[in-house]
């Protein structure tokens, strides 16, 4: 029933705003040449009022043009004051009609910005604009970080933000609107305070990047598709956050990129008959559907399927059956315990087969035990390589907050950060317009893409794999 009562408020808002305002259909305006730069501009509005402050904006406003304007529009309205409304005019008579979102947005935020015009113009219609789910005032050129500032969590958001910080640097350093970045916090990683920050970035953030785990993430995610706002999750690990609507993103790499990368590397050392073996709750999973799909494109058949309980110590009835089958290669996807298993129970049936898998075999997550029983196994890691020259700034920033290097956290808040300023340097200057420029730049496997991954391997993102020698994981060129 609300959600119908909204659409119509929607259709008879639009009709009055046609019906009044004939000049918005009209040909963009085109601005004179301006005395002032952006930056000059900028200031004046954040200036004191006075006499030369109005002399200064007048004088700029007919001749800004439109990016410039939305920038100086990102200021609050207690400090844009009395010249909010002039500004937003200005902006709607250089938005040509076809970029839509922001036209909807200028015009509901002419409604906020001069509420007696609105009236005047609109009758009742104008008053009803703050209760609309648009926030008309949110800003691109705020990036709105949705992190936990206490407990357990709080030293992985700040290299979540210092990798965000590191992005919008390299931005900023070639862009007239330079990004700000803010922070809500999410407290100490809850639902709650999540929806919570969520209410209030999204007044004056017109981007969000947040949180760390799943479950605080998806309560953002459901949110910022009612309100329109592109989010994207740096480091949750459920990929359905990135289905919960189309301008919720991820950062990855997907599930589908690793298995991928494994399954090429695995065929390049000639293996030709695969299986794949995988815990109960992974069987449907995307890093061994995204082996299995690349397998088979590549050539290779997938010759057997199975699966086991996690945590079993049993694997006798899985090695029997592989002696049988005859495989080249074994995809594994499990834990480290349930691989240590396997291996002990393959090397004791004398089964030899190439194993590959996730990070579940690296030998970092083994015993000295079991590390023996590793030579040979290839397994794709679970996170994004940066080019070094990136590596080497994260690993810079790393240190000035007590960590000895830029880990996955930077990483990943670096790609957050990167993808986010290259739509806004590409002329998005509204919230949906920057979810569209994401949406023109997801990862390009199919299964990928449905959860709504980025494409950070476009950015210079790598995955890197490796093979295990004498105990130790050596990286594959």
């Amino acid at each position: 029933m609300r959600r119908a009562l909204s659409k119509r408020l929607w259709l008879a808002f639009a009709v009055a705003l046609v019906a009044v305002s004939p000049a918005l259909a009209k040909k963009a305006k085109t601005p004179a040449a301006s005395a002032l730069t952006i930056q000059d501009a900028d200031r004046w509005v954040a200036s004191p009022p006075g006499d030369a402050r109005d002399r200064a904006l007048r004088a700029w406003i007919p001749a800004a043009d439109l990016a410039d304007l939305m920038f100086v529009l990102r200021q609050p309205p207690e400090v844009l004051g009395a010249y909010e409304a002039p500004l937003v005019r200005a902006a709607l008579e250089r938005c040509v009609p076809s970029r839509e979102a922001l036209h909807r947005r200028l015009l509901l935020r002419s409604a906020l910005a001069d509420p007696a015009r609105a009236k005047k113009d609109w009758g009742e219609l104008g008053a009803l604009a703050p209760a609309f789910a648009t926030r008309a005032r949110a800003s691109v050129f705020r990036l709105g970080a949705l992190l936990p500032d206490s407990g357990h969590y709080e030293p992985y958001a700040r290299a979540v933000l210092a990798g965000i910080d590191a992005a919008l640097a390299d931005a900023n350093s070639v862009s007239p609107h330079p990004l700000e970045r803010r922070v809500w916090s999410t407290g100490g990683d809850t639902p709650e305070r999540a929806a919570a920050a969520l209410d209030s970035a999204g007044t004056s953030a017109g981007v969000l990047v947040g949180e760390l785990l799943s479950v605080p993430t998806l309560a953002i995610a459901s949110g910022a598709r009612l309100l329109e706002l592109p989010l994207v999750s740096p480091t949750a690990t459920d990929e359905a956050i990135g289905r919960v609507g189309p301008s919720v993103f991820q950062v990855g790499p997907s599930g589908a990129a690793r298995g991928e990368a494994l399954a090429l590397a695995v065929l390049k050392g000639g293996a030709k008959h695969v299986g794949v073996l995988t815990a109960d709750d992974l069987s449907d999973g995307s890093f061994a559907r995204g082996f299995a799909d690349a397998a088979t494109a590549a050539g290779a058949s997938v010759d057997w399927r199975g699966t086991f309980a996690p945590g079993t110590p049993d694997f006798r009835a899985t090695s029997r059956l592989l002696i049988t089958k005859k495989l080249d290669a074994l995809f594994f996807d499990g834990e480290a315990r349930d691989a240590a298993a396997l291996l002990r129970q393959l090397t004791k049936d004398q089964v030899v087969i190439q194993l590959c898998g996730g990070e579940g075999l690296s030998p970092d997550e083994h015993h000295a035990d079991t590390r023996v029983l590793l030579e040979g196994v290839t397994f794709v890691a679970e996170d994004w390589r940066v080019p070094q020259g990136i590596q080497a700034r994260l690993d810079s920033l790393a240190q000035t907050i007590g960590e000895e290097r830029g880990g996955s956290l930077f990483v990943r808040g670096y790609y957050a950060g990167r993808m986010v300023a290259a739509a806004v340097a590409s002329g998005a200057l509204a919230p949906e317009e920057v979810t569209a420029f994401l949406r023109e730049h997801l990862d390009p496997r199919p299964l990928a893409a449905a959860s709504n991954f980025l494409d950070c391997a476009g950015e210079g993102a790598k995955l890197r794999l490796y093979t295990v020698e004498r105990g130790k994981a050596v990286a594959l060129p």
